[in-house]
């Protein structure tokens, strides 16, 4: 049975007693004196799935001295509605900007970047990435079922090293193989809960000889406490595997998701106080589909492996906002002029068409001036990203209108990287070199849009930029094993963060060319311990230090104008600890009982965040960083019987925060005030200088009375909490949460 694990660490004791004598000399034994042979102790790493962190070695790529965190979901009873809050409370530091929506995915770390829609961060599905367009727009409008997630890794610095561009981590969430126990096998289970919450899901799986196939379908959806906040989802996959040999495999896999939701419209501080429910935005809508294959391959060598993934995709994101003001379009054919003052929509449609080839090699081999097996790993990834934006101006609920404008934009990149992991005794060095090559363009096709509020239309030549990056990176790490349980790490990184479409042209702005074309680096430092005591207590903790230079700034250069420049420097530095302990097993190991085989595991866990972040050049020299909370403290209890009940209770804790850069309640600075940006301050009832400190507990329970069969229920928000964790700023506001919600449903399985 898994338990919760929390920082356990990779190694575990088998013991194997090898004593005895032939049959036929027992009987003149009896009066002999037997000689016991001594034990023979073998050592063994635990598998992905029974640990907290990554093994140092994980197929193709190298983990060791990188802070990682093995998050397994059976360790918990059934997450629903994708819930970010509950698929992370095992892990510090990462910062969740909660949607009532379950359709987008919203998540920070250290404080780095704004979380809106996970720009800051790379999220990957088995390997690949998830990003709308993995440079010039890395927003994230697709999870994978968590019902469909058997683990999530989480890789900090030295992340950008294995897969490329963002200062933040890595969130790779491992998708189910098909099951080798069975030919067919699989499950069926639905929810039902607050606020005409629904849930479908089934899949099945299985092996025959040398094919094996997998399946899955989940169909959600709820009406939402407010007018507008419905969603409804739909997605599902597909996978083929195919044991060519004993040393060749290939699996194909297919994804598709289709979703929808309203928008019920953000609030000002003066309406979240009246009526947290109120809906601001009655007809804004968004559409998403996406669908995208991939094809892996591996060879196993004799002292190494080869792993090729590739993939091909689309995705198409539609939204329709209300803006009030004026129906603006270039007066000629094929459209007439229109009545001045008619109220307006914006209809924009992003369309993203991507391919990719990811390539790598792990050798194992010895050398003479080492001790023991070094592993060195290498390879190369291709991109290529077409991403066409068209906005059209609409009235009422309608989807077509008049052309705004239309945008083309593409990404070209290409990788190569090598890492090494060098073993000395109890010490191993592990350096690495990667060098990003992306080109990002963006052309205005035409531009009919009211940029400019006095006279209608855009005061500058509609742009066509192209920036080519050489984006070079390198990390050492470090690494002593105290014993087999326990070790010391420490290491040193460095990421990027490339400019995006936007940061070259923006149709929606006056704003001029870049000032320069330079990614934004960041410099990361770690030093650490973790492992384990017995089997009943475990910890990882370490400290940290992020130096982020060059952070995109929009600057305001007078004449309705502004540029992009990378002016700004921040400093990020804290501490993060976590424990877990299983109450029974300690009990067991102190007092000789047997708790654990009587009533199963009791795990406690706790993990903390302490963060002290600035900026130290800038416009906003001196402020705090968006998203950078002080500290974010999370734990819980689990309570696991024998398959026969699971019960977790588990909280969080979020200390006040600004949401954004300016440490104000409009976003703007002092600087853009004076050059005549804008006022840097408004009314407190239009938003927030701070998202005020929350506190949230989430009951869930499993109970499976008899087999194959499973009842499932929770209670989300369990204190009624009323708090909001997400303000954009933009003429948006307060993003309302719901309060306490029910969820109850059953699962069969075979």
């Amino acid at each position: 049975m898994n338990r919760i694990t929390a920082f356990a660490f990779s190694r575990s004791r088998f013991t194997l007693l090898l004593a005895g004598a032939p049959l036929s000399l027992l009987a003149q034994a009896s009066q002999e004196t037997i000689q016991e042979l001594e034990p023979v102790v073998m050592e063994a790493p635990v598998a992905p799935s029974e640990q907290l962190f990554l093994p140092e070695i994980q197929g193709a790529k190298i983990m060791g001295a990188k802070k990682t965190t093995n998050v397994v979901l059976e360790d918990m009873p059934e997450i629903v509605q994708n819930n970010m809050r509950e698929v992370f409370i095992t892990t510090p530091g990462v910062n969740v900007a909660e949607e009532a929506i379950p359709a987008r995915s919203n998540i920070s770390y250290r404080g780095i970047g704004d979380p809106h829609e996970s720009e800051s961060v790379l999220v990957l599905k088995d390997g690949i990435p998830l990003e709308s367009d993995w440079f010039g727009y890395p927003t994230i409008y697709y999870i994978p079922p968590i019902e469909s997630v058997e683990r999530v890794e989480f890789i900090r610095g030295g992340g950008a090293l294995l897969y490329g561009p963002q200062v933040g981590p890595v969130f790779n969430y491992i998708t189910a193989s098909p099951r080798e126990d069975t030919e067919f096998g699989g499950s069926v289970q639905g929810f039902g809960g607050s606020y005409g919450y629904y849930s479908t899901y089934l899949e099945s799986s299985g092996t025959n000889g040398q094919f094996g196939y997998g399946v899955d379908f989940l169909a959600s959806g709820a009406d939402g406490v407010r007018n507008n906040a419905d969603y409804s989802i739909q997605t599902g996959s597909a996978t083929v595997t195919y044991q060519i040999d004993e040393k060749q495999s290939l699996r194909i896999d297919f994804d598709a998701y289709s979703s929808n939701n309203g928008e019920g419209g953000r609030l000002t501080t003066l309406q979240w106080d009246a009526n947290p429910n109120t809906t601001t935005t009655p007809i804004d809508r968004v559409w998403i589909q996406r669908y995208f294959p991939s094809l892996n391959y591996i060879y196993e060598l004799e002292d190494g492996l080869i792993d090729v993934k590739s993939w091909v995709g689309y995705q198409d994101r539609f939204s329709r906002r209300a803006s009030g003001g004026t129906l603006w379009y270039k007066p000629s054919p094929p459209y007439a002029a229109p009545t001045t003052n008619t109220p307006y929509t914006n209809l924009d449609r992003k369309e993203f068409y991507f391919v990719g080839l990811d390539a790598r090699l792990r050798k194992d081999y010895d050398a003479g001036f080492t001790d023991g097996t070094n592993t060195f790993t290498a390879g190369a990834t291709f991109y290529y990203g077409n991403a066409p934006n068209i906005r059209e101006n609409g009235v009422g609920t309608g989807t077509t209108g008049p052309a705004v404008y239309d945008v083309s934009s593409e990404t070209i990149y290409g990788a190569v990287f090598a890492e090494n992991l060098f073993r000395f005794g109890r010490w191993a060095v592990i350096p690495a070199f990667r060098l990003d090559l992306p080109t990002i363009s963006t052309k205005e096709n035409y531009n009919y849009g009211a940029v400019d509020p006095f006279t209608g239309v855009i005061n500058r030549p509609l742009f066509d930029e192209t920036i080519t990056s050489v984006a070079p990176l390198g990390s050492l790490g470090i690494t002593y094993d105290i014993n087999i349980n326990n070790q010391l790490y420490t290491s040193f990184a460095t990421s990027y963060t490339p400019k995006k479409y936007t940061d070259l042209g923006n149709p929606t702005s006056n704003r001029v060319r870049s000032a320069d074309a330079n990614v934004a680096y960041n410099y990361q430092g770690e030093l650490g311990a973790r492992g384990s005591y017995s089997t009943w207590f475990s910890y990882d903790g370490s400290v940290f230090y992020n130096y982020n230079t060059g952070i995109v700034e929009t600057l305001n250069i007078g004449g309705g104008n502004t540029q992009v420049s990378n002016a700004g420097d921040a400093v990020f530095f804290g501490i993060e600890a976590a424990i877990q302990g299983d109450l029974f097993a300690f009990i067991d190991a102190q007092a000789g009982t047997k708790l654990g085989e009587q009533v199963g595991a009791l795990s406690l866990f706790a993990n903390v965040q302490l963060l002290d972040a600035q900026f130290t050049s800038g416009q906003f020299n001196g402020n705090t960083p968006s998203y950078a909370p002080n500290h974010i403290v999370k734990t819980g209890v689990v309570w696991d019987w024998d398959d026969f009940i699971k019960v977790a209770l588990t909280g969080q804790f979020v200390d006040d925060q600004y949401w954004n850069d300016a440490n104000n309640n409009t976003g703007n600075s002092i600087q853009s005030f004076l050059a005549g940006g804008g006022a840097p301050w408004v009314p407190a009832t239009v938003s927030p200088q701070k998202i005020p400190a929350f506190m949230v507990w989430d009951f869930s329970v499993e109970i499976s009375p008899i087999e194959h069969f499973t009842v499932l229920g929770g209670i989300s928000n369990l204190l009624d909490e009323q708090y909001y964790s997400r303000v954009r700023g933009g003429g948006g506001g307060i993003e309302p949460l719901d309060g306490r919600t029910y969820y109850a449903g059953a699962r069969f399985d075979w």
